[in-house]
């Protein structure tokens, strides 16, 4: 089955692995996890799985570190990647979307055309939203509704990782791990879609609606 899983790369020095797999996911990996993307493939990977990996790499011309940075937190996705689809027998490509960090039409919708080239029909899509340049967002939410639309895929999930930060004995600030889960934030992507094509004669109405969708 063909599975496209989207991702973003932070932008910022990656040191400390802090998300897991959850006891549900298909392949028992049990090491600390740095991208929640990860996570998400272990949970959702099968032996016959034509695995695609999309990296997004922002760009920064006013950071002298950023390309190192970003080599060394890429470099630990794929290394934490391949060890998974080692497991599952399932195979992997990489696909890496480069941009630049500014943030103009010109420039979006080079992203947006970067990210539609990449798409298959009738595929299984998964995204991550966790790093990165926030426009990238709306970017990947778009790109999945014209998946879904236009070239009958599926989207299984939209992740976020969640991480709280506490102060050690020095007063630095460090993650606290009993904090960190990976979440799914796919319903957003649903609210979006039913917004934009809501049928309703009144706010009340859509009101109602939406309360329902969400279960209240």
């Amino acid at each position: 089955m063909k599975k496209l899983f989207i991702t973003t790369i932070t932008m910022q020095p990656n040191s400390t692995p802090v998300y897991s797999t959850t006891e549900d996911a298909t392949i028992k990996y049990n090491e600390p996890i740095y991208f929640p993307i990860s996570a998400v493939l272990a949970e959702n990977i099968n032996a016959d799985d034509n695995i695609k990996i999309c990296s997004i790499k922002i760009k920064d011309s006013d950071n002298a570190e950023s390309e190192n940075i970003f080599n060394d937190n890429y470099n630990k996705l794929q290394n934490e990647i391949n060890k998974i689809v080692a497991l599952s027998g399932a195979k992997v490509t990489y696909t890496l979307i480069e941009s630049n960090f500014i943030e103009t039409k010109d420039v979006f919708g080079h992203q947006f055309m970067q990210l539609f080239d990449i798409l298959e029909n009738k595929e299984k899509i998964y995204a991550d939203i966790t790093f990165g340049a926030k426009p990238f967002v709306l970017i990947i939410m778009n790109i999945l509704s014209f998946a879904e639309k236009f070239y009958n895929a599926d989207i299984e999930k939209i992740s976020y990782g969640k991480a709280s930060y506490i102060k050690d004995a020095n007063g630095k600030s460090r993650i606290d791990p009993n904090t960190t889960r990976v979440c799914d934030i796919s319903a957003l992507y649903y609210l979006n879609n039913i917004t934009a094509n809501m049928d309703a004669d009144s706010g009340e109405e859509a009101k109602d609606l939406l309360s329902r969708f969400f279960g209240l």
